[in-house]
């Protein structure tokens, strides 16, 4: 939410600065309410990568422009995104990831004048010659699984991530703490499954990974037990 307010932000900027005919450096109340300050020390452009959910796009040109924007092509090239610019005179925009598409296709304008990213080295020519920058966009992000899942007939899925190829135990209040009895199932690298019938009531357990045991990181409900330490709660109706 703070991330998509200061794009809000620098949108209703670009529309004051375009009247100024400037772009203004930022100063670090400016970036602390943007929540940019990793930026603000950037001395050198590069080609664009994905920061966070955004994608960075960078600019360091010489001599030093009023103002840079960027125009995308699924949005028709129709609306200008300022680019920000920091104390070392590097310019920088930080655009959320656009849902259902692959790549973006993307123009600069530095003073009115359009051209390609500089930066980037791969581009294509439309139809009457003009460059079009391209950047391929990573696989959308899997949401992280809920753990632990009670399904119908107390049936409870129990999810955890770490390193593949490890030995993974659920161990708890309903299998009398036993640290082998109920192994998890490696579905894919680094994700582990359990799908455990479980008696109805408040039970407590734990994950035990490379002889460490702890508790659910995805359930956020937890106690300590007698010896002090963390263990998860689970409640089965």
């Amino acid at each position: 939410m703070q991330r998509r307010t200061a794009y809000l932000l620098a949108a209703a900027l670009f529309l004051v600065t375009t009247a100024l005919g400037s772009v203004p450096r930022l100063d670090a109340q400016q970036f602390e309410r943007m929540t940019e300050l990793r930026l603000s020390g950037l001395d050198e452009a590069g080609p664009p990568r994905v920061l966070d959910d955004h994608v960075l796009i960078t600019l360091k040109p010489s001599p030093t422009p009023r103002y840079v924007a960027a125009v995308f092509a699924h949005e028709g090239y129709r609306q200008k995104h300022v680019f920000y610019r920091n104390r070392n005179d590097v310019y920088f925009l930080m655009y959320p990831i656009p849902e259902s598409i692959e790549q973006l296709e993307y123009r600069l304008v530095a003073d009115g004048l359009w051209g390609r990213d500089p930066q980037n080295p791969v581009a294509r020519l439309d139809p009457t010659g003009v460059p079009i920058s391209i950047f391929e966009l990573p696989e959308p992000r899997e949401a992280p699984p809920e753990s632990p899942v009670v399904h119908e007939e107390r049936y409870v899925e129990f999810y955890f991530e770490t390193e593949p190829g490890r030995r993974v135990f659920v161990s708890g209040s309903f299998n009398n703490w036993d640290p082998y009895m109920h192994r998890m199932t490696e579905e894919r690298p680094g994700r582990y499954r359990l799908r455990l019938r479980v008696p109805a009531g408040t039970h407590y357990y734990e994950f035990i990974s490379a002889g460490e045991r702890l508790p659910d990181p995805l359930n956020e409900r937890r106690v300590y037990n007698r010896e002090g330490n963390r263990v998860s709660v689970l409640q089965v109706p």
